[in-house]
């Protein structure tokens, strides 16, 4: 969980805890009688993250803690509130154990988890209320994304960057895709930094870690259905895809059209859509009204895909997602084009690449191209698409600098045909003259 939450807005936050997580804190509650609370770090939609101290091994954690219900003035808890108590987070943590499975460590961009559970908080003022609490002990990480793309914009400027962290959160995502999961909720606040990561260094990252699986299920299940319009709607609007606000089931492609929003937020500094009216997060969305957003997104995109404005990486991103078949389930083949795409957008893309970049590019000795691309890449990885990388752009590059060539000989016929006219009194037709 997080852990470079700037300091004012630590102390703005603290001083907003609910009273039972401000208890835990003022007499450093032990989780599962083993981690220590000993600082807040950030708070959430649903959850605050504290940093705890494991007492056994005197390592650093977080914990991400969720107030599930209070009781009411008779000191009783309502029926559906027991039925659900302990529920989100023992299904989060359950998640964490399926994608780990028989494996000794996560996979790259998956944090380490150690232990969920769940307490009961006694309100001092009033006797009869109590507060239920759940937990997830896990790994104590860096600063969000979404800090990073919003408050920095350190990306705006950076290319290598973008294309660094953004194949880093590819990899996160397909090693979740590759466990028959979804996440259903990709967005810049759900990634996060190593711990230690400094904002403003602009440096790049061995890999970026995928949060808040909450929400993340098996989505080829036994009851699935390409065509069923019924779908019971969760995540951010913003940051969803198409096909979901229009109730259709979840798949892998339609995380990676959330990961398209959250690469074209991190270009551009901005979030790229707005779908929700004043007022509108405090309460569920009723189906017409997401079917209404799915249309005005749709719209958006068909708009930004033939703006010259929008990066030509996030038009080919889209394009490929679209071009694939409706019942398409993604392959390797299909991260590594995505993961072209974005290293296409280090070098100015080998869809939009202009003469200079190409005749520069295609200068440039071998050694040199590896070195400039070896800084968008996450350490030991993608090596194969590097070097298919290189070879598509040395490719694309000849192609270009031939195109070049054959048109200034043209010009330079021309130019002589029109000279030799001049010179023998004959007016090309078509000319000022004519």
């Amino acid at each position: 969980m997080e852990s470079a939450t700037p300091a004012h807005s630590q102390a703005a936050g603290a001083e907003q805890l609910h009273p039972a997580l401000a208890a835990l804190l003022s007499r450093r509650a032990l989780l599962k009688s083993r981690f220590k609370v000993v600082e807040f770090l950030d708070m959430g939609g649903f959850a605050t993250v504290f940093k705890c101290l494991d007492t056994k091994s005197g390592k650093e954690v977080a914990a991400k803690i969720v107030v599930d219900a209070e009781t009411d003035e008779h000191g009783k808890l309502t029926a559906d509130t027991e039925k659900n108590y302990k529920a989100e987070m023992k299904h989060e943590h359950g998640i964490y154990r399926n994608i780990k499975g028989s494996l000794q460590s996560m996979p790259t961009g998956i944090p380490a988890t150690y232990c969920s559970g769940a307490m009961v908080e006694a309100d001092k003022k009033q006797p009869k209320k109590n507060y239920y609490l759940s937990y997830l002990v896990m790994e104590l990480l860096g600063p969000r994304v979404g800090c990073m793309s919003l408050d920095m914009q350190a990306y705006r400027h950076n290319k290598p960057l973008l294309v660094n962290h953004g194949l880093c959160m590819l990899t996160a995502l397909q090693s979740l895709h590759e466990r028959g999961l979804v996440h259903r909720d990709i967005k810049p606040d759900n990634f996060c930094m190593p711990y230690g990561y400094d904002v403003n260094s602009g440096d790049s990252a061995s890999h970026i870690y995928l949060l808040d699986m909450g929400m993340a299920m098996q989505w080829h299940h036994p009851g699935f259905s390409w065509d069923d319009d019924t779908y019971l709607f969760c995540g951010t609007v913003d940051y969803s895809s198409v096909r979901t606000l229009f109730g259709r089931h979840p798949t892998p492609k339609d995380d990676l059209e959330g990961l398209a929003c959250t690469l074209l937020e991190m270009a551009t500094g901005e979030p790229p859509f707005d779908l929700m009216h004043s007022g509108e997060s405090s309460r569920p969305l009723q189906q017409d009204r997401l079917r209404q957003m799915a249309a005005q997104k749709e719209k958006q995109w068909t708009s930004m895909l033939s703006a010259p404005s929008t990066p030509g990486f996030i038009k080919h991103w889209m394009r490929h997602l679209r071009s694939l078949p409706a019942q398409h389930t993604m392959c390797t083949a299909d991260y590594d084009t995505l993961c072209r795409i974005l290293l296409s957008h280090s070098v100015g893309g080998l869809h939009e690449m202009h003469d200079d970049t190409a005749s520069s590019w295609s200068a440039m000795p071998v050694q040199q191209q590896q070195s400039g691309l070896k800084r968008c890449l996450p350490a030991a990885s993608r090596v194969s698409n590097m070097q298919s990388y290189l070879s598509d752009t040395a490719t694309m590059a000849t192609a270009v600098q031939s195109k070049r060539f054959r048109h200034r000989e043209q010009q330079q016929e021309e130019e002589e045909e029109e000279q030799d006219s001049m010179a023998c009194g004959v007016t090309l037709v078509g000319s000022p003259e004519a």
